[in-house]
Order: C-alpha cells, then structure tokens, then sequence
C-alpha cells in the first residue's frame, strides 16, 4: 500500500513537471513577468520605503509599535506592515454649502483649511478615514462659526478667519492635525436673500427720505406722496390685454344678472343690469354681483 502511495505521488510530480517545462517553452513571457512579481512580491514583505514628505506607523502583529521616519524599514514578512501617510501642509477647499444666519437669511458659503499631520499614530488610529473627517468637521465648524451671527457681521475678515482656525484646531487636535490656516474665500448671499436685503435697504431710503422732509415742515400727507406713488408703468399691450379682460368681466356680470333676474319676481332684467353696471363700476367681482342681487331680493 505504502508503495503504491509513493508511485502515485511520484507519477503526480512527473505530471506536473513537465507541465510547467512545457507551458515555460511555450510562454517564456508569461514566466518572467511571474517571476518578477514573485519577487517584487518577497521584497515588499520584507521591507517598506518611506518617501520625503511622509512618514510611516509599523505595524506588527496588528499593532501599532513605532513611527518610521523616510527611509527603508527592514520588516518580518507577512507579520509586519507599515502604513505610510503625507506629512506635508495639504489643502481641503471645502465646496459652497449654503447656511442659515440668525437673521433667517441663506448665504453661499466658500471655506478652506490647510493643515498637516504633526502625530502620525493618532491620524492613524483614532479615525478611520481622516480626509472625510476633516471635511465633515469642516462643515459643521462653518456652519456652527456662522449661524450665530446678523447679516451686518456677515463678511470676509481676519478676526472671522481666526474664529474658525480656533474651532478646527480644537476639533482636529485629537487626531494628530495642525491646522495652519482656515478660513471663508467668499460668504455671498443667494438669489432670494439678495432680494430681501435690496428691499430692507430700499425700504430705510425711503424711510430716511420722508424724515428728512418732515423735519423740513412737509406735512405727512404731502410728504408720502413726494416719495412716490404705487402707479407702474406698462405697456401697450399688457393695457389692451387689461382692458379686454375688463369687458369679459362685465359680460359676465350682465350675463349673472340675467340670470339671477330670471328667479327674482322683485327685480326686473333691466333693474338687474343697472345694478350690474354699478358692481363693475366699483370693481367689484362676480360673487359681489350675486350678493347684492341676493341682498336687492330681500
């Protein structure tokens, strides 16, 4: 039985031999790019290189054991890994995000954080992702420095700037960052707000105008109208379009009263136009017409 075992295993190897010989003759390509991986392969396990700018955590059985400076860090193969990372100043641009001032006014904000990374075994462990980290504490630090200011404090400044490096610096601390520099490139307000403040501004104006000509002795009454008035100019078609819808009202109207007169016995159609005519002239809509026919009936 034992023989048969090694003559079987030995027919398996023979097998398998020339296999290899044969595909090796037939695709000598293909065997030197394997063996080149194989290689490259062993000596990445046994070893890491750490590029200028950066810097390395060593990894050994899972843990974390030492920080490794740019170099080439000698490892035990398949038990030692070195995790690398940049430790040069890098640059977030934060894209616009719109937020909510105390006022109830929405404004498109731009922000920016330049940082690096001064403790390379905390950026490593305490977080799992620092870069989507850092944005996501960017953007509630943005929204968190601006949601408690006006409208009037609202505006690209060195002490605004400062606020936020403060708020960063303290969120980022514990996970080994420094941050250089933050701050807003642009806080400009959206379509809807810029209408708003326009209006506000347009409203004080006027405000100030008609003080000022009372304080000249200009009566109220007079004084109002001096500011101006609430006729818009419009063109000539949009009046003609007036005008034509003007007359469709008061065909109805007539139309209404007609038929309201049909079910009265104290009104004739003649009376009912009359009072049709009249609710027109007041500019008063069909269900004034039918109340005051209603109201006539009684």
């Amino acid at each position: 039985m034992r023989r048969w075992i090694e003559v079987w295993l030995e027919a398996i190897w023979l097998g398998i031999k020339q296999a290899a010989i044969r595909f090796a003759t037939e695709n000598p390509d293909a065997v030197i790019g394997g063996l080149i991986g194989l290689v490259s392969a062993i000596i990445r396990a046994t070893g890491a290189l750490v590029e200028s700018g950066h810097a390395g955590l060593l990894f050994s059985f899972g843990r974390a054991k030492k920080v490794v400076s740019p170099g080439f860090q000698l490892l035990i193969p398949f038990l030692q890994i070195v995790r690398i990372m940049p430790v040069r100043s890098q640059t977030i641009n934060l894209a616009a995000q719109q937020v909510t001032t105390l006022d109830g006014l929405v404004y498109d904000v731009d922000s920016i954080l330049v940082y690096r990374i001064s403790d390379v075994r905390k950026a490593f462990i305490e977080i799992d992702d620092l870069k989507k980290g850092m944005i996501q504490t960017l953007g509630l630090s943005v929204q968190e420095v601006l949601c408690t200011l006006e409208r009037h404090s609202l505006k690209v400044s060195d002490s605004l700037n400062d606020t936020l490096a403060e708020r960063m610096a303290e969120l980022l601390a514990p996970w080994g960052v420094t941050v250089e520099r933050a701050g807003f490139n642009s806080i400009t307000p959206n379509a809807k707000t810029l209408r708003l403040t326009q209006l506000a501004q347009r409203v004080s104006q006027r405000r100030e105008t008609l003080d000022r000509l009372i304080a000249q002795g200009v009566p109220p009454r007079l004084a109002l109208p001096l500011l101006g008035g609430t006729s818009i100019w419009v063109r000539r078609a949009r009046a003609a379009i007036a005008r034509e819808a003007q007359k469709r009202r008061g065909r109805r109207l007539r139309r209404i009263a007609l038929y309201a007169a049909s079910y009265l016995d104290d009104i004739t159609p003649a009376e009912a136009l009359a009072l049709a005519d009249q609710v027109l002239d007041q500019n008063s809509g069909q269900q004034a017409a039918v109340t005051a026919l209603a109201r006539r009936s009684r």
